[in-house]
């Protein structure tokens, strides 16, 4: 099983979270989330020393431009994007051709679906051809981030074939739900809010604590 740990920005809490048996670390460029990591590049010269090489570093967007998304990976060295806003599948295509274009190494993409209780499954057949995976969060007044899960027996309405993240609210109570959860594309989670002590600062032993749990087989993202 993937685990990203989303959220990240705080450099100790970063360097303890990269000694546990994570896969990805999500970096939020959303100025109105509490998780956002500012417009100061420190932190990307910092990620140079403190994360290894084989960490998975996944930048999420929320209706940012091309230029952004390019800068933001330069800087960054971005191995994945995280799209969490209205972009459409043509949105995707210009962006995987704007990377192209200039040369970079290209990095995946994810395309993050809200899921609400009340509404259709999301349709995602448009976005199959240009992302790795998705990731399905809860609907609510954020893009991401509400801290609260949804119903995930409504996963069973996913029928694509892009393997997806669970995202929503996922906490240390949710061990038992996990080890139930069955689903043929369904291969990792993403992990925020329910493992701070504050925005953007998480607790490394909560997290360890809860991954022992888990006891997850590991996967390649």
């Amino acid at each position: 099983m993937i685990i990203k740990i989303c959220g990240m920005r705080d450099p100790l809490a970063i360097r303890a979270v990269a000694e546990l048996p994570v896969d990805a670390m999500g970096f939020i460029f959303h100025p109105s989330s509490p998780r956002y990591v500012g417009d100061d590049d420190g932190l990307a010269d910092s990620l140079q020393q403190i994360l290894p090489r084989t960490m998975v570093r996944i930048g999420v967007f929320v209706d940012a431009t091309i230029e952004e998304i390019l800068d933001r990976t330069r800087a960054f060295r971005l191995d994945g994007i995280q799209l969490h806003g209205r972009e459409s599948a043509e949105d995707l295509a210009r962006l995987q051709q704007a990377f192209q274009e200039t040369g970079m190494r290209q990095p995946f993409l994810i395309k993050a679906f809200s899921i609400v209780s009340t509404d259709a499954f999301p349709d995602t057949d448009a976005y199959e051809p240009w992302c790795r995976y998705f990731l399905f969060d809860t609907g609510g007044n954020a893009p991401g981030g509400n801290g609260v899960p949804f119903a995930w027996e409504r996963l069973q309405d996913y029928h694509g074939t892009t393997p997806f993240l669970l995202a929503g609210g996922i906490g240390p109570e949710d061990i038992s739900k996990l080890a139930a959860l069955t689903h043929p594309q369904w291969v990792g989670i993403d992990l925020n809010s329910r493992f701070e002590n504050q925005p953007g600062v998480k607790d490394p032993d909560r997290l360890a604590r809860f991954l022992i749990q888990l006891e997850t087989s590991p996967c390649t993202i």
